[in-house]
């Protein structure tokens, strides 16, 4: 008898924070088509660095189920160009949700994976850039009665980055069509980074 259990992302409270236009659209793949939709007007936010907060990576001595370095944070990258925003919130965001589930199930952790599966990249006001990711992960953790998997929904993460801070939004809610800024960074994001 297989004693593992699946449950979903909201049946085991991994909410964990979890509270344009379209100038291109990506994966990790190079082909992935280039479109655009009609700009908003983006303002840069206003926001508070005193609260700027994310997960945690685990501490050079612990052994978290992967490699070491996916837990690390990226550095701000050098340019705000569409690709390098891209694989920057791409980055950010695992290294985010990977911290996330490592500090909420620590040492019961067995194992811990997240999908990308596209990356945006929007209209923002200048010198910054806003960008979304649109993910899943998966996870097991050890339970009373043996291990336990966890799936998460579609989760989309927004970015707002300016040579200040990160502003960092997500929402769940299952969307048509993901060409669209799903939740706005800048007016709903909270700092997880001031520079």
């Amino acid at each position: 008898m297989d004693r593992r259990r699946v449950l979903t992302y909201a049946s085991v409270g991994f909410a964990g924070g979890l509270s344009g236009c379209l100038i291109g659209w990506g994966s990790d793949s190079e082909d992935t088509p280039e479109t655009e939709t009609p700009s908003q007007t983006a303002e840069k936010p206003t926001y508070e660095c005193d609260a700027a907060t994310r997960p945690a990576s685990p501490e050079p001595d612990v052994d978290p189920p992967g490699s070491a370095e996916r837990y690390t944070y990226p550095t701000r990258p050098d340019s705000l160009s569409n690709e390098k925003v891209r694989s920057y919130v791409a980055q950010y965001e695992r290294a985010y949700r990977l911290n996330k589930t490592y500090s909420l199930r620590g040492a019961y952790l067995n194992q811990v994976s997240v999908s990308i599966e596209k990356t945006e990249t929007y209209e923002a006001p200048d010198g910054a850039a806003i960008g979304q990711v649109m993910y899943t992960y998966d996870a097991e953790i050890e339970g009373d009665d043996g291990p336990i998997e966890i799936d998460s929904p579609i989760l989309y993460a927004s970015y707002y980055v300016d040579d200040e801070v990160v502003l960092r939004a997500v929402d769940t809610e299952l969307q048509e069509s993901a060409s669209r800024l799903v939740v706005d960074p800048i007016t709903q994001g909270q700092p997880v980074e001031c520079f």
